[in-house]
């Protein structure tokens, strides 16, 4: 099982989590209350977690543009059903610069799970700055550690496949520290934000009743099996299997027995 967009929409365990999450803060918001809502869902991935959270917003929004830098996630979230109001376009939110027609465009920037993988929080929080219109407001939660870079930073180490995995060679999440809230903080606030809300939720784990569903969920996003000549895959994907495993804990007298650490970092803020 390799890298598919299709197959990791179907992974659904965090669904009700990410719906809840965006439940609980939306009462620091004023974009619910404010018709004609325009807004940019980041790193939209196949789109399903979008779809989760799209009902809640339905009364009020003119538009949604769902934006990210894989081409082939794109693809598959161009080809679900999905409000005509809903539209799709590749973008980076690292790029030095922002599309002109994107500039202040948008009242709400939203982000599940999204930052795990940027590098640079300042530029990232630049960009979404100029994305959004005066007053504008953004509420982006991401796990502080990023398993699957931490992964291929591993894999790197081992010979057969460190040609396949040099760019993750000095990787490490930017907010995977004990103060993630104080790496975040000077990101924000030099991008003229003022934070709203911003914690760590350290409790926050996923659980499933067999390992099979975390190796499906990580092989799903895997991509550099595809770098991987297809004579080493089985070996591939049996290292890369042991890495998933060595993060998830098993209790075997629980109804959901095996659980994965996800601490989340949450942040709400108003542009000033």
């Amino acid at each position: 099982m390799t890298f598919s967009p299709k197959g990791f929409s179907k992974i659904l365990y965090h669904h009700e989590h990410i719906l809840q999450l965006t439940k609980t803060y939306m009462k620091h918001f004023e974009w619910p209350t404010r018709q004609n809502m325009k807004m940019i869902d980041i790193g939209t991935g196949p789109g399903h977690l979008l779809m989760k959270v799209e009902p809640i917003i339905r009364c009020n929004y003119s538009e949604i543009i769902c934006v990210d830098r894989n081409e082939s996630m794109l693809s598959h979230f161009n080809s679900i059903p999905k409000n005509s109001k809903i539209s799709s376009r590749f973008l980076d939110i690292e790029s030095e610069k922002m599309p002109d027609d994107l500039r202040g465009r948008f009242d709400f920037a939203f982000s599940s799970y999204c930052l795990t993988y940027v590098k640079n929080l300042r530029q990232t929080f630049k960009n979404t700055n100029e994305l959004l219109q005066p007053n504008g407001e953004l509420f982006f939660f991401w796990c502080k550690k990023c398993y699957l870079y931490d992964m291929y930073r591993t894999l790197h180490q081992v010979a057969k496949w460190a040609p396949y995995t040099n760019d993750f060679k000095d990787w490490k999440s930017v907010t995977d520290n004990d103060d993630p809230v104080g790496t975040l903080r000077p990101a924000c606030e030099i991008n003229n934000f003022s934070i709203l809300k911003a914690e760590v939720l350290e409790e926050i784990t996923f659980k499933e009743r067999n390992v099979q569903s975390f190796l499906d969920m990580f092989s799903h996003v895997d991509f550099v099996s595809e770098r991987v000549p297809k004579s080493d895959l089985p070996k591939y994907i049996e290292d890369f299997h042991k890495l998933v495993q060595s993060y998830i804990s098993i209790d075997e007298k629980a109804e959901f027995e095996v659980t994965l650490p996800f601490p989340t970092v949450v942040v709400a803020a108003k542009k000033m």
